[in-house]
């Protein structure tokens, strides 16, 4: 695949700019099954080392069914992302003791951006001792009908997530404490989950998005509120400009080993 895309020039980000996958298309079956065999790569990468790619590869990944001339296009102009970065890879170590890893959480959405359908598209990472190990992508399956709502409703599958990582890396033998932080760009949402009497706007949503309010209540998380510059889980959720890009590939630690320089 490297080698089929060298003769291109590098792209400096995964989406192009200002560009827009059709809301519904005609589905192409006879380029299906080339089509999925290149998602499949790039979602093994995603999912494996590169979160810098997650985004665009779901969305390139909900046309396997068939997919259109723009996803065609969109899926090239990957590649060609990738031939531009190829040396980057997480760095794992640190100054952290192998028995005190610090254990953290990002959880952003990108607020109905899904056309027609309105829904919102939702995504969360984990980092321990700094360094990304799991990171989720998704467009949620309810219709939010705020931002407060979308942001709120992400963050029981990212306490979720978190609390088995947490769980695995005890039984390891990796001393993590409690409450682990969670944090998220929406002061509307971490106000929901610390004062969920006071929360009007939220209360007809789905009880099991109430999972969160529990679990910090009873000391698993602090849901902690941080700037939209500083939320590593933005790029999950959204297309970026190039230097948004680059400050998410910064955040994610995203680095090129010395030897590969």
């Amino acid at each position: 695949m490297h080698r089929r895309y060298q003769k291109f020039n590098a792209a400096t980000t995964p989406w192009p700019r200002g560009f827009e996958l059709p809301a519904t298309w005609e589905p192409d079956k006879t380029s299906q099954k080339s089509y999925i065999k290149q998602t499949g790569s790039l979602n093994f990468l995603s999912t494996g080392t590169r979160p810098d790619i997650t985004y665009t590869t779901n969305r390139l990944c909900e046309a396997n069914a068939g997919p259109s001339d723009q996803h065609k296009q969109l899926l090239k102009h990957l590649f060609r992302y990738l031939i531009g970065t190829a040396d980057l890879s997480l760095c794992l170590g640190g100054t952290h003791s192998i028995t005190d890893l610090p254990l953290i959480a990002f959880a952003d959405a990108a607020f109905a951006d899904r056309i027609p359908t309105r829904h919102s598209t939702a995504g969360y990472i984990v980092l321990l001792a700094g360094c990304p190990i799991l990171w989720k992508s998704k467009r949620q399956t309810i219709v939010a009908l705020s931002t407060t709502e979308a942001e709120f409703m992400n963050l029981t599958p990212t306490g979720q997530a978190l609390l088995w990582i947490h769980r695995t890396i005890q039984n390891l033998g990796i001393r993590s404490s409690k409450p682990v932080i969670v944090f998220t760009d929406s002061r509307n949402a971490q106000l929901t989950v610390l004062n969920p009497m006071n929360s009007a706007r939220t209360r007809h949503i789905d009880t099991r998005f109430k999972w969160i309010i529990d679990r910090t209540n009873q000391g698993d998380f602090d849901i902690q509120h941080v700037s939209t510059q500083d939320m590593t889980a933005d790029g999950l959720t959204k297309p970026l400009s190039q230097d948004r890009h680059v400050a998410f590939v910064r955040l994610l630690g995203l680095t090129s080993p010395p030897m590969l320089k």
